[in-house]
């Protein structure tokens, strides 16, 4: 999960420093501590998917199922 890795990054990170004199510098760190992290991430597969999902329209195993009309 990209969010939990993310996050757990920033809080070894914050629990060495334990305290910031400024909550403005704290805030600084934890933004270029994400902005590092995220360049590990990969990018969403499928996205020009997600309109058909919007529609209403199933996937099965990762494949997209028509509806047969009798």
């Amino acid at each position: 999960n990209p969010l939990e890795s993310a996050f757990s990054g920033v809080r070894l990170r914050t629990n060495v420093t334990k305290r910031f004199r400024k909550a403005r510098t704290a805030l600084y760190m934890v933004f270029k501590l994400i902005e590092r992290l995220s360049l590990n991430w990969k990018p969403i597969k499928g996205k020009n998917l997600l309109s058909l999902i919007i529609q209403g329209d199933q996937f099965e195993d990762g494949l997209l199922v028509t509806k047969k009309v009798a």
